[in-house]
């Protein structure tokens, strides 16, 4: 028993290896490798001594350190025609493979899983009060408008902080997304201090200050965690969990109600605390064995470099006016369908129905998108959904059409954002961090702009459904352009291949 516990796990790391692509360096050997058989054959005593006795490889960390050689193998080597050498390197790269693929994959999948739940508490902090505004202002002993700047300090902030929280990201990865993750979480905690609405506004400060630093790391992850074919998958699920995030606020809210404020508080601190630490955990453990990029300069020419990137532009305005719009319609829903004498209730169903959509959509369909390069198609699909729908609102005020014409808006616009992304992060490279921030920012200051032209109109129903229409018209011409750049980067997108298959 003592030769075969450490026989089997060789064995099995042999298969995987030449599975995963071992094998095809053999064959490309041909004749070469038969001589390679023929000598281990004829020195079975040798090739015990390579593969069974060496103690390397009865561990994967071990077995990876056979392939940088030690003076045992340069003594063995010796022995042998070089067509053996050869086969025996390929032997040990293959076994630490079969050893290590698996653990290194759960820890890369375990890092974007990690990253999707702190973005979730960052959103989940940040609409913390949005559907307990009254009760929030009698807890609190302020104003209703006071509440409202715990959730207007978000996209303020962000606007003055995305950049600089890009750049960060792709000058020190690792330690900016960490510093952001527990940052989010000392944000929850403080709101735990008293029911002053000062130490409420101090944490929604700390957390607004995180969020860029977040977000903005939504495909940076991907790039650092994940290979180029699984990059989709991974930008979607970082997506969903924004996403999720929102509408886990929502829920929260209508579950627990104005009369546990306190203890909503106290959820979404444990929360926020438990995902920052896990995440945190991640980046130190595994941060030394991610893909590693090229670190990037901080200055103005380096983000006029960036600004230039193939398609930023493009994207930045698509996502200015898709995003905008999304922000614009769950930010004035409620508002606006009061006017059709809709209760508050019904409204808050409605936009939980989008977002949930949204939520659900985004995590399963951009890789399905990007594999079938229908990006083009999906954009468009959400151009017509809103001006179909926004149209449909404005002159229709039937609940069930309502309904009928607000879930698949918010899921194609929603679904939008990591094929986007995903899109931008193919000519991004290692200034992945601070393309991200820019379409971020591009979404926000849509959000912020035609809220405020849809608030002007909030008490005119029909006019502002029609505005926000009027949004979708004005992006028909960005769409044609998009097909340019799908076609530029098709070569990308074919180099992949089925590889973009789902896991």
């Amino acid at each position: 028993m003592g030769v075969v516990a450490p026989v089997l796990p060789v064995v099995a790391g042999i298969v995987a290896g030449f599975v995963a692509g071992g094998f095809s360096v053999c064959a490309a050997e041909g004749a070469g490798m038969m001589c390679a058989v023929s000598a281990l054959v004829a020195e079975p005593a040798l090739f015990f001594a390579w593969v069974v006795v060496e103690p390397q490889a009865a561990s994967a960390s071990a077995a990876a350190s056979v392939v940088n050689g030690s003076s045992r193998e340069r003594i063995n080597a010796r022995r042998l025609p070089k067509e053996a050498r050869l086969l025996r390197r390929v032997i040990r790269i293959t076994i630490a493979r079969g050893l290590t693929r698996e653990g290194h994959v759960r820890a890369s999948w375990t890092a974007v899983g990690c990253y999707a739940l702190v973005a979730a508490a960052s959103q989940l902090l940040w609409l913390t009060y949005a559907p307990l505004t009254t009760a929030s202002a009698h807890y609190y002993h302020v104003s209703e408008t006071a509440i409202g700047w715990l959730a207007e300090i978000f996209p303020l902030l962000y606007v003055v902080l995305a950049i600089p929280a890009g750049r960060l990201l792709d000058r020190w990865f690792h330690n900016t997304l960490a510093f952001g993750a527990l940052l989010t979480a000392v944000g929850g905690l403080v709101r735990l201090a008293g029911s002053d609405y000062r130490w409420a506004l101090f944490g929604q400060v700390l957390v607004a200050v995180a969020q860029p630093l977040v977000l903005n790391a939504v495909t940076k992850i991907a790039v650092e965690y994940l290979p180029a074919e699984r990059k989709p998958q991974g930008i979607a699920i970082g997506s969903a969990g924004i996403f999720a995030g929102m509408l886990l606020a929502l829920v929260l809210g209508a579950a627990l109600g104005g009369h546990e404020i306190r203890l909503l508080l106290v959820v979404e601190a444990a929360f926020s605390l438990a995902a920052g630490a896990a995440l945190s955990l991640m980046l130190i453990r595994h941060g030394a064995g991610a893909a590693r990029t090229e670190r990037v300069g901080v200055g103005a020419d380096a983000l006029r470099e960036v600004w230039s990137f193939p398609g930023v532009r493009l994207l930045s305005a698509l996502l200015f006016l898709g995003f905008g719009a999304f922000v614009a319609l769950t930010t004035w829903l409620q508002a606006l369908l009061h006017h059709y004498r809709i209760s508050a209730d019904t409204a808050g169903a409605l936009l939980a129905a989008m977002v949930l959509a949204g939520a659900v959509g985004s995590a399963v369909l951009p890789p399905i998108v990007v594999r079938r390069g229908a990006a083009r198609s999906l954009v468009g699909a959400s151009i017509a959904a809103v001006i179909v729908g926004c149209t449909v609102l404005a002159l229709v005020r039937v609940i069930a059409v309502d309904a009928l014409m607000l879930v698949p808006m918010g899921m194609l616009l929603l679904v939008d954002l990591p094929v986007l992304l995903e899109l931008s992060e193919r000519s991004a490279g290692a200034a992945a961090g601070t393309v991200a921030s820019l379409l971020w920012l591009a979404g926000q200051l849509g959000g912020l702009v035609i809220a405020l032209l849809v608030q002007a109109l909030v008490h005119h129903p029909t006019a502002a459904f029609l505005l926000l229409a009027g949004v979708g018209v004005l992006a028909l011409p960005l769409l044609a352009r998009l097909g340019g750049l799908l076609e530029a980067s098709r070569e990308d997108t074919e180099a992949l291949g089925p590889a973009y298959s789902a896991p």
